[in-house]
């Protein structure tokens, strides 16, 4: 049974400058200045929004995960949000660098959820002099979370050498920024030394130093920064099944391609050898299709083939695939907690009756969400991530079962 679309709260913390929970700075500026007030309480505005838009994620496996952002467009017609009105009721403190956060009441189980947390970069304004909506005035909110201080923060230190965790905490450390959650890693990482270093490509290498496309660094939607080592996809539990006899599904995009193909892998660590890995059957069906990276900051040689081999083993192949997933929430009050709920890289399944015979089911873990809310209205889009096969996954054309292998360290 349908239901009705969530109640949307936003909230933006006028005063008190940008702040991330428990996360602080040292003697440096991470962008901008992330102590904030922790006295500053934060204001509803929820009585002016007229849409809000939330896009987290990537939209390829070889790509690294943005900055999530969010944009929540607000009534002004009073010029309360108008920052050189002085009579408004924020007169002085409409600025970029205020932190925003967006929650969403479940309508039937009256459940709320937060689902973004970020830093306000920019207010951008409209005004309608003429036509339908003659005199209409609007402030449009546009929000990013902690990825995007990361990358504009430099740092200097050297690290011990131990696993991906160590290093990734030893960066963080550095700016003082404890509101994360840092997976132990299984690689080892050598001692490596960092001057005027960019924070976020350093966190980058290193998740790369642990596994291509199965390590990662991410914002979560509370504005946590997210490390997952290369055996954190293991242990993800299953979400859900979405398809025509579970979780109601109003789009389905699937893919067959090479633009992913990879079958020439070259990696080289700082101060090894470059280590490299071929497929001549993929060479032979796609052409030489190359990967390459250097200053890696694994500890040995021995584990930066390895991780070639892995890279290989993920890429060399095109797939026929689920690319992408669009749901109306409002089908049901199911589906709308499973939507509400869902977070980057959760584990779910998909399953599709194209026409004729036969099923494609296929499991998957989320690298992009988006979702809209506007009047009456609440879309969802989720694009999935196609090397589910490689931990465990699997793939089901009609009746044959493919990609069931495990990736094993």
């Amino acid at each position: 049974m349908s239901v009705a679309v969530p109640t949307i709260k936003v909230e933006i913390k006028f005063t008190g400058g940008p702040d991330w929970g428990d996360a602080s700075l040292g003697a440096f500026v991470l962008g901008v200045s992330g102590l904030g007030d922790p006295s500053a309480t934060y204001t509803d505005v929820s009585s002016d929004v007229r849409s809000v838009g939330i896009n987290r994620g990537k939209s390829r496996e070889l790509e690294e995960f943005r900055s999530g952002v969010c944009k929540v467009v607000l009534g002004n017609n009073s010029r309360q949000y108008d920052p050189t009105y002085t009579s408004g009721p924020n007169y002085g403190n409409i600025k970029p660098g205020r932190m925003m956060r967006v929650y969403a009441t479940h309508p039937t189980t009256a459940v709320t959820t937060l689902i973004y947390k970020g830093v306000i970069r920019a207010w951008d304004y409209g005004y309608q002099p003429a036509g339908v909506n003659k005199g209409d005035a609007t402030a449009t909110v546009l929000a990013s979370d902690i990825l995007y201080d990361a990358g504009q923060a430099e740092f200097s230190t050297t690290t011990s050498g131990g696993l991906s965790g160590q290093q990734v905490i030893s960066v963080l450390d550095e700016i003082n920024l404890t509101d994360r959650s840092i997976d132990t890693g299984i690689h080892s990482m050598q001692a490596t030394t960092y001057a005027n270093t960019n924070v976020l490509s350093a966190l980058r290498t290193i998740a790369y130093s642990e596994g291509v496309d199965v390590a990662t660094v991410y914002g979560s939607k509370s504005n946590q920064l997210i490390y997952e080592d290369a055996i954190s996809l293991e242990t993800k539990a299953n979400v859900g099944t979405f398809g025509p006899s579970a979780l109601p599904i109003t789009k389905v995009d699937l893919t067959y391609e090479s633009d992913l193909v990879k079958n020439s892998i070259a990696f080289t660590r700082t101060g090894g050898a470059q280590q490299t890995d071929t497929d001549t059957t993929s060479i032979t069906d796609y052409g030489t299709r190359s990967l390459s990276r250097s200053g890696l900051v694994n500890a040995t040689d021995g584990d930066v083939s390895g991780l070639a081999s892995l890279a290989l083993d993920q890429f060399k192949d095109a797939e026929l695939r689920i690319r992408k997933i669009q749901l109306a929430p409002q089908a049901n009050a199911t589906l709308m907690t499973k939507v509400l709920a869902m977070e980057i890289r959760d584990l779910l399944t998909v399953e599709f009756s194209p026409p004729g015979t036969g099923t494609i089911s296929q499991d998957h873990f989320v690298i992009g969400i988006d979702m809209q809310f506007r009047p009456q209205k609440f879309i969802a889009g989720l694009t999935l991530n196609s090397e589910t096969g490689k931990v465990g996954g699997n793939f089901i054309l009609g009746y044959a079962t493919l990609g069931t292998s495990k990736i094993g360290f």
